[in-house]
């Protein structure tokens, strides 16, 4: 991971230069920033962009803003102290859910300005003289209006908050705060101090006993977050300040967001509402307490096939069927739709399985049905039966047809679970289980 320190004023080089020769504070221009990027390992995918940050020159804000951007890598952005002014667009380079923020920084939006007209002030105002400085003064205005209203389009793009909320503050050169960005969406992240993480951890764990669940882990590379406001998450379920939240269907037509800009979801990710989603592709996303917690590939699962595929009889799949389409009816009518929602999920879900593998044994048997009639001549399933139960064991002196699964000594042979009876326990114990784990939630 290469880290990106922007803790002075953006200034263009020719600045930078002089201020440094006249022994002033060394300031941090595009040149700088590029030259960091290219100096980056290629097998180093990832920048971590520290702000603190007073603000500085827009033109080159922008084009530290550009670079990070265009470079290839996965941008993180952390606000250490301030963040102001120009600082402010450098900090959006990074996706909406890599951007974080310490407990006590500080932003000032507001609209650009000149700190010295670009003019030539004469020393006696003739008529001529006015109407000139008039006209540079317009085009100086019109220059400030434009780069104002590229500054708020970009808010607006990159957090989801209000265009006339963000100009109002800009308009009063207003300082937020942690909470107040968070709610705009200029970072989705406020940091916990790890001293006090780790004792408030310590002090849970003593108050419940120890008796405490398992939460994911955060990704590599980030550091610990704490988990956005109520009010927060509100705001991005309405749409207004996680404009940039991802909407992701499922295979079944359900949808669940993701607050994240770019990039597939990831294990940490905040998503909402809880649920378990299978995409098109096969792929699982667990989504528990608003926090995707689990996302399982299809492939993890290809040893262990479902009971359901090795069923073989029809008429008794089919009594399955009429047994999952009465539980179907007694789901209780009184109960919320979220709490009967997992329950018809899971029997709908077997009982459009039960059904498929009824369409491929019929498949199945249409074009048996040639090797049954020569089955059926040879003497039937009793023949096939004598037959598939015994081996060749052929030498040069004898040959013999030896029995197997006869008990020794002879008698009946102990009946044996089948496979249709195998797999339906399977099915059984598997749902048995997710309502102990469900109840134990």
């Amino acid at each position: 991971m290469a880290k990106l320190k922007i803790y002075s004023d953006i200034v263009d080089e020719e600045q930078k230069t002089f201020t440094v020769s006249m022994g002033g504070p060394e300031g941090v221009c595009y040149k700088d920033v590029q030259e960091f990027i290219d100096a980056i390992p290629e097998d180093d995918n990832v920048i971590d962009v520290r702000i603190h940050c007073c603000g500085g020159d827009c033109g080159e804000g922008w084009a530290i803003y550009d670079a990070l951007r265009r470079s290839g890598k996965t941008v993180s952005a952390t606000v250490e102290g301030e963040c102001s002014s120009i600082a402010s667009v450098i900090l959006l380079a990074a996706p909406a859910e890599r951007r974080y923020a310490n407990k006590n920084m500080r932003m000032c939006l507001h609209n650009p300005a000149y700190e010295y007209l670009m003019t030539d002030l004469p020393l006696r105002y003739t008529p001529d003289k006015l109407d000139a400085l008039i006209t540079e003064l317009e085009v100086q205005s019109k220059a400030l209006r434009e780069e104002q209203d590229r500054i708020l389009d970009l808010y607006v793009e990159r957090t989801g908050a209000n265009r006339k909320a963000l100009q109002a503050l800009m308009d009063k050169n207003t300082f937020i705060d942690a909470d107040r960005a968070q709610e705009l969406g200029f970072i989705s992240h406020i940091l916990v101090p790890t001293t006090a993480h780790r004792l408030r951890k310590r002090n849970i764990k003593s108050q419940t006993n120890n008796k405490t669940m398992a939460k994911p882990k955060p990704q590599a590379g980030s550091p610990a977050e704490k988990k956005p406001s109520a009010f927060a998450r509100f705001l991005a379920k309405a749409g207004i300040a996680r404009a940039k939240a991802q909407v992701v269907t499922a295979a079944d037509g359900n949808e669940f967001t993701v607050e994240r800009e770019d990039g597939d979801p990831q294990i940490g990710d905040v998503a909402y509402p809880d649920g378990t989603y299978v995409l098109d592709d096969g792929v699982k996303v667990v989504v528990e307490g608003e926090i995707i917690t689990d996302i399982i590939d299809p492939e993890q699962n290809d040893d262990e096939p479902d009971p359901i595929d090795s069923m073989d009889d029809p008429d008794e799949i089919r009594a399955i069927i009429a047994e999952l389409t009465g539980r179907l009816k007694e789901i209780d009518p009184d109960a919320s739709p979220e709490e009967n929602a997992p329950q018809v999920e899971e029997l709908q879900a077997t009982v459009e399985e039960l059904q498929a593998t009824i369409e491929k044994q019929e498949t199945e048997l249409k074009s048996a049905r040639p090797i049954v009639a020569k089955v059926n001549k040879a003497g039937g399933m009793a023949w096939l039966d004598a037959t598939i139960g015994m081996r060749s064991s052929f030498t040069p002196t004898n040959r013999r047809f030896v029995s197997h699964g006869a008990p020794a000594g002879g008698g009946q042979a102990t009946p044996t679970e089948s496979k249709t009876q195998k797999a339906i326990r399977e099915r059984r114990e598997a749902t048995t289980a997710k309502r102990e784990k469900r109840g134990k939630k």
